[in-house]
């Protein structure tokens, strides 16, 4: 809904991670947030926040596809703030 917030974080443990966030609009217009990019999520965990500036989804990309022979845990927390 326009005006949420969604704030997130995660961390990973036996090495880093690649992290993107999107937002896809009711007319499937993409937005990228955050380019997807490794993170160094193994040595502090990431953190950040979205606003919505209208209705929508958003999407979260954790890929490990660089690094597929290790295998990561990853701990994350997503919240989204509405407005009422």
């Amino acid at each position: 809904v326009a005006g949420s917030t969604v704030k997130y974080s995660f961390s990973t443990s036996n090495g880093d991670i690649s992290f993107g966030l999107q937002y896809a609009t009711p007319g499937n217009l993409l937005e990228v947030i955050r380019e997807t990019m490794r993170e160094p999520s193994d040595v502090e965990p990431i953190k950040g926040s979205y606003k919505a500036d209208y209705d929508g989804v958003f999407i979260f990309i954790f890929d490990n596809s660089f690094s597929w022979f290790t295998d990561k845990l990853i701990t994350y927390n997503i919240s989204l703030l509405q407005v009422s």
